[in-house]
C-alpha cells in the first residue's frame, strides 16, 4: 500500500464515523453519549430528541430509568432534587399537597402514622405535649383529656377516673373525693354521703350511728344514745 492509498483510507474510515455520529437520533428520555444513546438515569430526564444530557428532577418530584418527563409526588410523600423515588411522609408529620419537597410537623394535641396526609386529634383519653408525635399518650388515672388535648386534667373533687379516661365519673352515695383521686375514699364510720359527686361527708348527728362508707345515718335503738360522729350507740347506765 502506497502512502497516496493509506491517506485515503484514513479520510474514507473518518467521512464514515461522521456520517454516523450525524445520523444517531435519540427519543426523548435518552442522550446522545459516546456510544449512541443512553437511558436518562432514575431521578433525571429529557423531553427533547437528540439531548446531549438529562435534566435533575425538582424537588417534590421523581423519574425513572429512561424517563421524558418527572412526575410529582403524592400527597403524603416529599422528595429531595434529583429523586428517583418518593419518600412517605415520617410518622409525626403529614403532608396533603402533591409535589413537594418536605412534609408538616403534627401539632401538639395531634399525631400521624407514616405516610399521613393529615393529622388526627389525639382521641379523648389521650394527649401530646410536643409536635411530630407518632401515637399520643394514655392519661394517667385520676386525670381524663378531651379529643385533641395537649395534656391531662385533673379530676375535680367529688370525681374519680381510671387511666385512659375521655371523662371523671362522681363518687357513690357513701364515698367522697377531694380531686384527682384513681378511687372515692369511703366515708368513715359515724359519717353519711346521701348524694352521688360528694366533696366531704357529713357528720352523723347525736342520737345516730354509721359503718363505712354509710349513705345514711342510722337512728339509735330504744333504750341506748350516742354523741355525734359515732359509730355505734351506748346503752344507759
Amino acid at each position: 500500500m502506497n502512502k497516496f492509498t493509506f491517506v485515503a483510507l484514513l479520510i474514507f474510515i473518518s467521512d464514515i464515523s461522521f456520517i454516523n455520529s450525524a445520523s444517531i437520533s435519540c427519543e426523548p428520555g435518552f442522550f446522545i453519549d459516546e456510544y449512541g444513546c443512553a437511558p436518562c438515569r432514575g431521578g433525571t430526564y429529557s423531553d427533547e430528541e437528540d439531548s446531549e444530557k438529562c435534566t435533575a428532577c425538582k424537588a417534590g418530584t421523581f423519574s425513572i430509568t429512561g424517563s421524558s418527563f418527572c412526575k410529582k409526588c403524592p400527597a403524603g410523600s416529599f422528595s429531595p432534587k434529583g429523586s428517583s423515588f418518593c419518600l412517605p411522609c415520617p410518622a409525626g408529620t403529614y403532608q396533603k399537597k402533591e409535589g413537594q419537597e418536605k412534609c408538616t410537623p403534627c401539632e401538639a394535641g395531634q399525631y400521624s402514622p407514616s405516610g399521613a396526609t393529615q393529622c388526627f386529634d389525639c382521641p379523648a383519653g389521650t394527649f401530646s405535649t410536643v409536635a411530630s408525635l407518632v401515637s399520643c399518650t394514655v392519661c394517667p388515672a385520676g386525670t381524663y383529656s378531651e379529643e385533641g388535648s395537649e395534656k391531662c386534667s385533673k379530676c375535680p373533687t367529688g370525681t374519680y377516673s381510671v387511666s385512659g379516661a375521655p371523662y371523671c365519673e362522681y363518687c357513690d352515695v357513701g364515698y367522697y373525693s377531694v380531686g384527682g383521686q384513681t378511687i372515692c375514699t369511703p366515708c368513715p364510720e359515724g359519717y353519711y354521703s346521701d348524694v352521688k359527686g360528694t366533696t366531704k361527708c357529713g357528720l352523723c348527728p347525736q342520737g345516730t350511728y354509721s359503718y363505712l362508707a354509710s349513705s345514711l345515718c342510722f337512728k339509735c335503738p330504744p333504750g341506748t344514745y350516742s354523741d355525734e360522729g359515732a359509730s355505734y350507740c351506748y346503752e344507759y347506765d
